[in-house]
């Protein structure tokens, strides 16, 4: 998917198409930084901006990778700024550049450029607060998928049974299966596989997967 798809893709979920994020929301997603999303990364950038989800691991990267608007995995003066800015918009100039400096001091950056790694720990210790509000969505746009998905699965049934005659049409699924029952989805940042015997095997978080930044 490149960046027009991208945005293509995101104005069916409440985002206007002249949305000024869109270059850093796309730079979030993209932590193979190819230039274009492969369907793994778009999940996890959806799954990353759900109102929801924790800020652990794999959200505080996607953060970074948003206001990293060079890529050159540092948050420099003016990218950190504006994410001090984000985090509280009420602050004028003034206040702007004093949560600026004690942001730095706070981190023990010392040449005003941050790494992923100070960011990451900064974030998890608490230093850095406020960064659990950033890079939301206003909706939930993968039960706003999971929804459609629903719908146009329903209503193909609905043609089939209509077509198929009349027992077929008026047949009604009282049963407990699967294929019966209604579907409600739920996202997160892990996975797991059930065997033939119903035990859970291989958990594991998905930012764990190879080159994730």
């Amino acid at each position: 998917m490149t960046l027009h798809s991208f945005i293509d893709y995101m104005t069916k979920y409440s985002y206007q198409k002249n949305d000024s994020r869109f270059p850093s929301l796309f730079n979030a997603f993209n932590y193979e930084k190819n230039g274009f999303l492969s369907f793994h990364e778009l999940l996890l950038g959806l799954a990353s901006m759900e109102p929801t989800t924790s800020n652990g691991e794999a959200r505080i990267k996607f953060v970074f990778r948003y206001y990293d608007s060079d890529g050159d995995e540092f948050l420099c003066e003016n990218e950190f700024k504006k994410l001090i800015k984000d985090i509280a918009p009420e602050c004028d100039q003034n206040k702007l550049k004093t949560k600026y400096e004690e942001a730095i001091q706070a981190i023990g950056v010392k040449n005003n450029k941050i790494s992923l790694q100070d960011f990451c720990k900064a974030v998890s210790s608490k230093t850095l607060r406020g960064t659990s509000n950033l890079c939301r969505s206003s909706k939930a746009i993968l039960s706003q998928i999971s929804q459609s998905i629903t719908d146009r699965t329903e209503e193909r049934s609905t043609v089939q049974k209509t077509s198929a005659g009349f027992l077929k049409a008026n047949r009604s699924n009282k049963g407990i299966c699967y294929g019966c029952k209604g579907k409600k989805y739920d996202y997160s940042l892990h996975s797991i596989k059930f065997d033939y015997n119903g035990r859970c095997v291989e958990p594991r978080r998905i930012f764990e997967r190879k080159n994730i930044l």
